[in-house]
């Protein structure tokens, strides 16, 4: 997945995703070093995210599932979210990245230090963003 560039720099946007029960967002722009993060549980919300950002044209990641067994409440309602993340994305024409989630481990600790609140959730998902920076951008 190519990653969207801004004209005339290396400015690499992303906005990531940490699906669940409570979904991690956050947005992280390399050139001016915006972060802005969140944790929302209502559709309407991550939708309102996108609709933000899709001016920039990020790239958006979200965390794949990749869970086995049976499935409960939870798992479905997380498939659920990547579903619409996915869609709302691709109707917005944004580029969509899926990842696996042990590809934010590494930039876990790194993501913690840039946000004065750091709530688990968008601490998760600044951690993707920043590991997809690192994997594909500058």
């Amino acid at each position: 997945m190519p990653v969207r560039v801004r004209p005339g720099s290396n400015s690499v946007r992303v906005l990531a995703f940490d699906p669940g029960g409570v979904t991690g967002v956050a947005f992280h722009d390399t050139q001016t070093g915006d972060v802005a993060t969140a944790e929302v549980s209502e559709p309407v919300a991550l939708a309102g995210w996108i609709d933000h950002y899709s001016a920039v044209q990020p790239t958006v990641v979200v965390e794949d599932f990749v869970g086995a067994g049976p499935r409960n409440t939870y798992s479905n309602h997380t498939l659920q979210v990547i579903g619409f993340v996915r869609w709302y994305a691709t109707y917005r024409q944004l580029p969509v990245a899926m990842r696996q989630p042990s590809h934010r481990k590494s930039e876990v600790d790194r993501a913690r230090s840039m946000l004065e609140i750091a709530t688990p959730h968008a601490v998760d998902a600044l951690a993707h963003a920043l590991a997809y920076i690192r994997d594909h951008g500058e």
